[in-house]
């Protein structure tokens, strides 16, 4: 909750997005799950729509705030747990 409070609602919830990409990344390093080309194209797309809705429009620097590694952490731990259950 403190990485959703210190973060601007855009930010966030791009950043929710971790959650689908740490669930699949563990299962396929650590469970051995099948990823074929649709599912890596999916992740892909995932990433790069992030990417691309994140980018400043004005030519301004990115910047990190104080909740974008706190909600990130949080994501890959539900991804943990997606993968425990």
């Amino acid at each position: 909750m403190t990485g959703l409070r210190s973060a601007s609602s855009g930010a966030g919830s791009l950043l929710l997005n971790t959650e689908s990409l740490a669930t699949i990344a563990i299962s396929w390093i650590f469970l051995r799950e099948n990823v074929d080309r649709r599912v890596f194209a999916s992740a892909t797309a995932i990433h790069g729509g992030a990417l691309v809705l994140s980018w400043p429009a004005d030519g301004a620097e990115m910047t990190v705030s104080r909740g974008g590694p706190l909600i990130t952490a949080a994501c890959i731990c539900w991804g943990i747990n997606n993968n425990l259950t």
